[in-house]
């Protein structure tokens, strides 16, 4: 069951992949409106994390961005930012196959994506959560927004998945 699980979800990744490159009107007739989707590091709850996120979207609307959104992780636990709308996709940790064809059909509504990498793409809060936003990058930028990853920093010693999602990424996404 393991082995057929984990078949199947490579497929319905690839699938995602492969949904992202078809020619779409909004990649012929690019977005007037700056738009940003946000993933942050973790659920709502802290102070930190919520204040963090209420700068970055007033920010980003004070840079002329017309809609900003923050995604959740779970219903039970949303974001309620000032000023963003939240939607609920299931891509914390190791999201399953379906998951990237949902981000992908409310991803390509937007211009931009920003991914918080904070204390986790370094592997240290295991590679579950670090592999799958190496991932989202890479599919956000086949999608066509421009896709940026902020706020991170390596342990000293990574692990060589995290090195190699590093060397994996697309090379027009962007690392602050």
């Amino acid at each position: 069951r393991q082995i057929s699980n984990f078949i199947l979800r490579r497929l319905l990744i690839a699938t995602a992949f492969a949904y992202a490159r078809l020619p779409r009107e909004r990649k012929k007739k690019k977005l007037s409106a700056k738009t940003a989707l946000l993933l942050p590091t973790a659920d709502p709850g802290n102070l930190g994390d919520e204040a963090f996120f209420a700068g970055a979207v007033q920010e980003l609307r004070e840079m002329g961005y017309q809609r900003v959104c923050v995604i959740s992780f779970h219903s039970e636990k949303v974001w309620k930012v000032p000023g963003a709308e939240t939607v609920v996709l299931a891509l914390h940790h190791n999201p399953a196959g379906s998951e990237y064809i949902r981000f992908v059909d409310f991803a390509s509504r937007f211009t931009h994506f920003f991914i918080w990498g904070a204390d986790i793409l370094d592997g240290s809060q295991g590679l579950r959560i670090a592999i799958p936003r190496f991932r989202l990058a890479n599919l956000a930028s086949t999608l066509g927004l421009k896709t940026s990853i902020c706020s991170f920093s390596l342990n000293s010693k990574p692990t060589d998945e995290v090195i190699d999602g590093f060397r994996n990424l697309d090379a027009s996404v962007v690392l602050y």
